[in-house]
C-alpha cells in the first residue's frame, strides 16, 4: 500500500508539473465502478493561495478502475470496499500545497424526488426508511434546492447519510479540504458556461451504470430525475446502433422533463442546447440520434480551456480529448473555486 501510494504521489507531481506551496482545486467522481479526478491549479501568491488572481489551468486527470461489476447486484461490503479503493488509490497531496476538493458520490446511491416545502419533512422519513432498508442501511442525508421559479416545489436529493460521511472522512484523511458533496446535476450547471462556454437548457448525463437530466433553472439546477438505465453490457463500449432504441427512451424522457418544468417556471428557452456529458455521450453518433428525436438542439461536453493535461490511468487506451467523459470530474473541481478567486487560462471567469 505504502509503495502505491509513493507511486501515485511522484505521477500526480509529474503530471501537474507543479512546485510546492500550490493551490489545487480538485474535483472527485466516484462511480460504480471507475473514480475520475480533474484538478485546477494555480500559483501559491502573497498570504492567502485562495484569493490570488493568477489564472487557473485544467492541470491533471486521473482515473482508476473500481472492483465492483456493475451489471450484478452490489457486494454487501460495498462501502468498505470503495472506502479501501480510495485511501490506497488517491493521489497523494504534496507537501505545502492546499488541496480543496468537491465530491460526488455514485448515481444510484441519490435519490431524487419532488416535494413541496411543506413537506420536506414526510421527504426526509421517506428516504429515512428506504436507506436504512438499503444495502447502504443509513439513514438519509438530504439537499434540497428550487424546482421552479414560480412553484414551491423542491428537489430533494438525497444519499446514505453513513457512506457520505465515511467517503468524505477518507477523502479528507488523504490529505484533501472537503468543501461539499454535489450532486452532479448541481456541478455540471454551476460549472457549464464557464467551462464550455454555452448557455445549455439542460443537462443529460449519459453513463452505462446510469443516468440523469437537470433542466437549467435561471443559472442554477432545477429539476433533475433519473433516466432509464442502458440496457447494452457494461463490460465494453457500445456501438450507436445498440444504443438507438435507449436513446430515443433518453430523449422522451427529456422532453418529458421540460414539460413538466415548463409548469414549474413558465416557458422554456426552446433554442439553447442541451449539453450531453458521460461517457457514453462520446460515442460517434449519440448526439445525432438524439437531435433527431428532439426538438432542440444537442452539443456535446467540450472543455474550452487552452491547456488539458495527459491523463494518469489504468485503461490501456485513453483518448485524450475524451472532456465528456470528465465532465462531472472537471465540474466539481471548478466549482471548489470560490466565486471572483481565480481567472480560467488568461480568461475571466464566466
Amino acid at each position: 500500500m505504502l509503495a502505491a501510494a509513493t507511486r501515485s504521489s511522484r505521477i500526480f507531481s509529474r503530471l501537474t508539473g507543479l512546485p510546492r506551496k500550490h493551490v489545487n482545486y480538485l474535483g472527485i467522481d466516484i462511480g460504480v465502478d471507475r473514480c475520475k479526478i480533474a484538478t485546477f491549479s494555480h500559483a501559491h501568491v502573497g498570504e492567502d493561495p485562495v484569493s490570488s488572481q493568477t489564472p487557473i489551468a485544467w492541470t491533471a486527470n486521473w482515473e482508476f478502475g473500481i472492483p465492483v461489476d456493475p451489471s450484478v447486484a452490489p457486494p454487501s461490503n460495498w462501502i468498505d470496499l470503495l472506502v479501501n479503493q480510495l485511501s490506497e488509490r488517491l493521489p497523494r497531496c504534496v507537501d505545502g500545497d492546499r488541496n480543496l476538493c468537491n465530491i460526488s458520490l455514485p448515481l444510484p446511491w441519490v435519490h431524487y424526488q419532488i416535494s413541496s416545502r411543506s413537506d420536506l419533512d414526510l421527504a426526509r422519513r421517506q428516504c429515512n426508511e428506504m436507506f436504512e432498508n438499503s444495502l447502504l442501511k443509513s439513514a438519509a442525508f438530504l439537499r434540497h434546492w428550487q424546482a421552479g421559479s414560480e412553484s414551491d416545489s423542491l428537489v430533494v436529493a438525497a444519499t446514505a447519510e453513513q457512506a457520505a460521511t465515511r467517503i468524505a472522512q477518507v477523502v479528507a484523511d488523504t490529505g484533501y479540504e472537503v468543501k461539499s458533496l454535489l450532486p452532479h446535476g448541481v456541478a455540471l450547471i454551476h460549472s457549464a458556461n464557464a467551462l464550455t462556454q454555452l448557455q445549455p437548457s439542460a443537462i443529460v448525463l449519459l453513463e452505462s451504470t446510469g443516468s440523469m437530466v437537470s433542466v437549467v433553472e435561471r443559472t442554477a439546477c432545477g429539476l433533475t430525475r433519473l433516466l432509464p438505465p442502458c440496457p447494452v453490457p457494461t463490460d465494453r463500449l457500445p456501438s450507436i446502433v445498440e444504443l438507438e432504441p435507449w436513446l430515443h427512451e433518453i430523449a422522451n424522457e427529456t422532453e418529458a422533463s421540460f414539460r413538466y418544468a415548463s409548469r414549474l417556471r413558465g416557458q422554456l428557452n426552446a433554442e439553447a442546447p442541451v449539453l450531453i456529458c458521460g461517457s457514453l455521450a462520446e460515442i460517434h453518433g449519440v448526439d445525432r440520434a438524439l437531435a433527431n428525436c428532439m426538438t432542440r438542439p444537442i452539443a456535446t461536453w467540450r472543455y474550452v480551456g487552452r491547456q488539458r493535461p495527459q491523463t494518469c490511468s489504468d485503461a490501456l487506451v485513453i483518448d485524450q480529448n475524451s472532456d465528456a467523459a470528465s465532465a462531472v470530474a472537471l465540474s466539481l473541481a471548478y466549482a471548489a473555486i470560490d466565486s471572483g478567486d481565480a481567472a480560467m487560462d488568461g480568461k475571466e471567469k464566466a
